[in-house]
């Protein structure tokens, strides 16, 4: 998990960084954001995931003790980081846009 928290915190901190330096837009920042950090975050992933493979197989003695370990780190992070890679920069978009629109709808009245 916290893997996967840090990999969010470093791509919005970096499209933050972006977005500061280059004064542009939160949607063009996280577009330069998210490519830079692809390749850390699948590196990371792939390096734990792969090392999570055999315990997640069973193998070795005591592996079928420590094979649910395996199998849940194995696919939770799998999964996480797909979700960090798409649905993170979707909800930096969409918290910023929701938070700016009641703010400006309630300014108006």
């Amino acid at each position: 998990m916290g893997i996967v928290v840090n990999n969010a915190i470093i791509m919005i901190e970096l499209a933050n960084q972006v977005r500061e330096r280059e004064e542009c837009s939160r949607r063009l920042a996280i577009l330069k954001a998210a490519p830079q950090r692809l390749r850390p975050i699948l590196m990371t992933t792939i390096t734990t995931v792969l090392g999570m493979f055999p315990l997640a197989l069973g193998v070795g003695q005591g592996g079928e003790f420590l094979q649910p370990l395996g199998v849940v780190v194995f696919s939770g992070l799998s999964l996480a980081t797909v979700l960090t890679l798409f649905i993170i920069p979707c909800f930096y978009l969409l918290i910023h846009d929701l938070f700016n629109t009641n703010s400006s709808y309630s300014h108006h009245r």
